[in-house]
């Protein structure tokens, strides 16, 4: 009897599955959401300010909360670095071997997704990769180091970010990064 009823439900759940994914996928697109498509290649996720005003954003705990971290290649080169925040937070920045790390003073991540590192070298900007990792002062857990790492490790430098608030309410970390020399 078990038997049959597994069966029966594994039924009804390919049935299901198979209704709910569209009938064909064209060639070039990439399905993103329910009967929705994406050009292969085009970016559909967070974009610094976008989006519409859905007032202010929920702040959880008393710590500024990554929500997303990203990049976008500009004009000539240039990359711009991102990173959307529940709040405001304060920064400080060094140059440590090649890269520029930007800490984010007491700072922590709103899920696990937030923490992925971006492999950027495949981009015709200065940018190799971005990642992130706790930032540790005195042994203790004082925020979130942001590291952008260059092409050229000679080409780390200190940037000046900006912090805005963008249409959608969350606050953006924003640092242009320009092109590199020999690009």
């Amino acid at each position: 009897m078990r038997r049959v009823l597994h069966a029966r439900w594994s039924a009804a759940l390919a049935a299901a599955v198979a209704l709910a994914a569209p009938a064909r996928a064209e060639q070039g697109t990439v399905a993103t959401g329910p009967g929705a498509t994406n050009p292969v290649g085009e970016y559909s996720g967070v974009e610094p300010g976008e989006g519409a005003a859905s007032g202010p954003v929920r702040r959880i705990g008393r710590h500024p909360r990554i929500t997303w971290i990203g990049f976008q290649v500009r004009e000539g080169g240039t990359a711009l670095v991102f990173v959307q925040l529940d709040r405001e937070v304060t920064t400080r920045q060094s140059v440590e071997n090649g890269a520029l790390v930007i800490t984010l003073e007491g700072a922590v991540y709103a899920d696990r997704n937030a923490r992925r590192p971006l492999d950027t070298r495949f981009f015709d900007t200065a940018v190799a990769g971005i990642s992130s990792a706790p930032a540790r002062r005195k042994g203790r857990r004082r925020g979130v180091a942001l590291a952008i790492r260059f092409k050229d490790p000679a080409a780390a430098r200190e940037l000046t970010p900006q912090i805005t608030t963008g249409k959608d309410g969350y606050t953006y970390l924003l640092v242009e990064v320009g092109p590199s020399a020999g690009g």
